[in-house]
């Protein structure tokens, strides 16, 4: 999802949008490639999702996931057959600029990509998390998660029984958040891992780093989103290094699961594009709290409150 103009556009999950171009990147068919199209009307393409170019057989097998980098300059894809492949798109043609080979055989489920970094984050379906570098087109870590049993003991499990279902980086810092289960856990920027929450009330089904610094206390620097329509904020003490939930979204517009998340913002990252299963997308944006009234800011200030209750303690 995307703003343009003030109005969102928004894509299935078998396509991947390029923002910086304003087209979009359909894949998953048998051709073993992509095709790209128009995601809102330009001066040159006046048709939504008219077709511009088709470009088969960009990997041996189905193409599982692809992501635009911001600029709009690369293209990642990952396939089911395990391999990640770096491409820059040189309009109207691909170029493959490398093949990066580490996940074992096990489909590729999500990544993402850094240009300011200069990395890129794969996950597969093994639970494997590995870390590449985008300059030198190779492979930096693999990112070790610990998780915590209920006893609050740290038990380092195998990964292959939990499959990755998202990777974001924080485009500010270069931190790392992933989703493996229901485990979410935050790396920095050199793959050492932060914190691992498993107290997320219903399933989660997406997670997104926002690009707040992780060194302020009341910020956000995580999105959740869960099978129940539910949306949760999170923040990083700096000091303890753990997650806390800061917010659960009151106001309910999606009760089916979410999807896709995507905070974005001019200046700051004030706005938050939510999407969900049956394809219903919806934007929340903060408030200034001085322009409130004496009886709007006491409703916010009872919402929270409702908010903590339902979330329980900050820290269990």
């Amino acid at each position: 999802m995307c703003l343009v103009k003030g109005q969102i556009v928004g894509v299935g999950r078998m396509c991947s949008l390029n923002i910086a171009a304003k087209t979009f990147y359909r894949f998953g068919g048998p051709n073993n490639g992509i095709s790209v199209h128009a995601a809102s009307p330009t001066t040159r393409h006046r048709e939504v999702n008219k077709l511009l170019t088709v470009h088969d057989d960009l990997h041996s097998g189905e193409i599982s996931v692809a992501k635009a980098s911001l600029n709009g300059q690369w293209l990642v894809t990952g396939s089911i057959d395990s391999t990640v492949r770096l491409w820059k798109f040189e309009n109207p043609t691909m170029k493959l600029c490398a093949s990066l080979v580490g996940h074992g055989g096990w489909k590729i489920t999500c990544l993402d990509i850094s240009t300011a970094f200069g990395m890129i984050v794969t996950g597969c379906a093994q639970g494997r998390v590995i870390l590449w570098d985008l300059r030198t087109l190779t492979f930096v870590r693999r990112l070790r998660h610990v998780f915590k049993e209920e006893s609050g003991s740290d038990v380092a499990r195998r990964p292959q029984i939990l499959t990755s279902t998202s990777v974001s980086i924080n485009q500010k810092n270069g931190n790392i958040v992933t989703l493996l289960g229901t485990h979410l856990s935050v790396f920095d920027v050199n793959g050492n891992l932060l914190d691992t929450e498993n107290s997320l009330g219903a399933r989660p089904s997406c997670a997104i780093a926002t690009d707040c610094p992780e060194w302020q206390e009341q910020g956000i620097v995580v999105v959740t989103g869960h099978v129940n329509g539910e949306v949760r904020f999170w923040s990083l003490n700096p000091s303890t290094r753990e997650m806390v939930v800061r917010y659960l979204m009151v106001d309910r517009e999606h009760v089916t699961e979410i999807t896709s998340l995507r905070a974005t913002g001019n200046e700051r990252q004030d706005t938050l594009l939510v999407g969900d299963k049956c394809g219903k997308m919806s934007i929340c944006k903060t408030v200034q709290m001085e322009n409130f009234s004496s009886k709007d800011l006491a409703e916010v200030i009872a919402d929270l409150k409702e908010s903590r209750r339902l979330t329980g303690p900050a820290k269990s």
